[in-house]
């Protein structure tokens, strides 16, 4: 008695049943689709909430005046009233479309990394 020895298929072979036709693949679930909506909705609502966040916090910060964020921002270096001394650093804090509160919530959903390469 001779062993049989298994024969090889490639994958095309595998979905093709023996009469010519092709198999239908099995796609996902219904269970998997449902999880997969609901994940993307769940991310959605999360964005939703960042953004939310991210406008209350830019407009309680037009609204709040910080004397020492303005004056670093105007360059300021040093100030003084009386015999009173304040030093600011000489390095300008950058300047974003968003305060830099507003900016913690929206940068898990934002890119703002800058890439160089050659072209």
């Amino acid at each position: 008695m001779a062993e049989e020895i298994p024969k090889q298929t490639t994958p095309e072979q595998e979905t093709t049943a023996p009469t010519g036709k092709k198999k239908k693949e099995k796609g996902k679930s219904f269970l998997e689709t449902m999880r997969e909506i609901d994940a993307k909705e769940q991310q959605q609502e999360e964005a939703r909430e960042a953004a939310m966040q991210a406008q209350l916090a830019e407009a309680n910060d037009v609204l709040e005046v910080d004397s020492i964020a303005e004056r670093r921002r105007q360059g300021l270096i040093l100030e003084t009233i009386g015999e009173v001394k304040q030093m600011f650093s000489s390095i300008i804090p950058a300047q974003m479309a968003v305060s830099s509160k507003a900016m913690s919530y929206l940068s898990r959903y934002l890119a703002s990394g800058k890439k160089i390469g050659r072209s």
